[in-house]
């Protein structure tokens, strides 16, 4: 993405705290390059059990509060009253921003979660160009696209991220 310094500054303390259950995934694993084609205001955290997006979300606002950053919680569907599958939050200095989005995810997946050194603990590659080959036959997001343009450009197996598409739409064929 190329990461702002407000978001740098949040990945520094929350990298520590990411495990093999609580882990980065989303367009942050694809883009947090400096030579990457876009930015993004959000960073994705999946959590295998349901239970770890409570425990994690509130570690991880206490962990920023303590920093010094100004994190939002309050949210019209009150998901941070109550247990939740899914959590988000909002980390401001100043006139910067970046959302956090912490969800229960399947713990099934093709590849195992991999060490990072920006990130702590992500999801391999692989395993996010499913999901974004998948979000991009379910939504039309422009980051979405130009997401899967730079996995065709920079994958291996490029013939890959088609598939899981060409899996789920039937005869709706998706080619890269």
């Amino acid at each position: 993405m190329p990461l702002t310094a407000l978001q740098k500054d949040v990945l520094a303390l929350l990298a520590g705290l990411r495990s093999q259950e609580s882990h980065f995934a989303g367009g942050i694993v694809l883009n947090a390059g400096d030579d990457s084609p876009r930015f993004s205001n959000d960073f994705d955290l999946f959590h295998e059990l349901a239970e770890e997006v409570t425990r994690a979300s509130v570690r991880d606002v206490q962990c920023l509060r303590q920093a010094g950053f100004e994190v939002e919680t309050h949210f019209p569907r009150g998901e941070w009253e109550q247990e939740s599958t899914s959590r988000k939050a909002r980390v401001n200095r100043g006139a910067e921003w970046v959302e956090i989005d912490w969800a229960a995810d399947s713990a099934f997946r093709f590849f195992p979660i991999e060490r990072d050194p920006v990130l702590g603990w992500r999801l391999h590659r692989f395993d996010v160009a499913t999901n974004k080959a998948l979000t991009l036959a379910a939504r039309t997001e422009t980051r979405d696209y130009v997401d899967i343009v730079e996995l065709h450009r920079t994958s291996r197996s490029r013939r890959f991220v088609g598939r899981p598409v060409a899996k789920t739409q039937g005869s709706r064929r998706f080619r890269c």
